[in-house]
């Protein structure tokens, strides 16, 4: 049985993104990485990845279209904080994931339904495993 020890306050990493306000407005927002313990982790893993509800959209490189889903830009952040040996090897990383993942990409509506099929692919191929889904109602991230 997995149980989560205790999850550090000060995020170890900031993510930023755009977000839509309840007034249909996009809004810069921050997506922490916060560090935690966790006991009963599966043979093969040494982390987990525990989000929820991530519904933005990222910027390109240049700071200029906004082009990508938030959840795509998680597993490549985790990816290259990996390659920094911040995090263990992604491979070695189990994922759980909650909630909602798609955000319209013109930012002019919260929610919206789409396709998060490269998400999900980035995920099986690069990660540890999907682990399960959870009904959660937060959106931090959580790697321990």
């Amino acid at each position: 049985m997995l149980r989560i020890l205790s999850i550090e306050a000060t995020p170890f990493h900031v993510l930023p993104f755009l977000n839509v306000s309840s007034g249909r407005k996009a809004v810069r927002e921050l997506l922490p990485f916060l560090r935690g313990q966790i006991e009963g982790l599966p043979d093969g893993l040494d982390a987990l990845l525990v989000t929820a509800d991530l519904q933005g959209r990222v910027r390109d490189a240049c700071g200029n279209a906004v082009t990508r889903l938030l959840g795509e830009s998680v597993a490549e952040c985790v990816e290259e904080l990996a390659s920094q040996g911040l995090l263990p090897a992604t491979n070695r990383i189990g994922v759980v994931l909650a909630g909602d993942f798609y955000c319209c990409e013109g930012l002019d509506k919260r929610g919206g339904s789409g396709m998060c099929d490269q998400f999900g692919r980035h995920l099986h191929c690069a990660f540890g495993g999907l682990l399960g889904s959870l009904e959660i109602t937060t959106y931090s991230v959580i790697v321990g």
